[in-house]
């Protein structure tokens, strides 16, 4: 078996189910940071950004 045959038939799918984990984390953090963004980053963050132009 060859270093290619061993990776795809054996280490890739005993590692699936970790891959699979870090992704539906990465994607619980992101959907959680997205919604505490739009509630908080509006209001605070985003005016000096958005007025920053207009002062140059």
């Amino acid at each position: 078996m060859t270093g290619w045959q061993r990776l795809y038939k054996v280490e890739l799918p005993l590692a699936a189910p970790v891959i699979l984990a870090g992704i539906r984390t990465s994607v619980i953090v992101n959907i959680g940071t997205a919604t505490i963004a739009s509630t908080w980053g509006p209001v605070r963050s985003g005016t000096p950004i958005h007025h920053r132009p207009e002062r140059l």
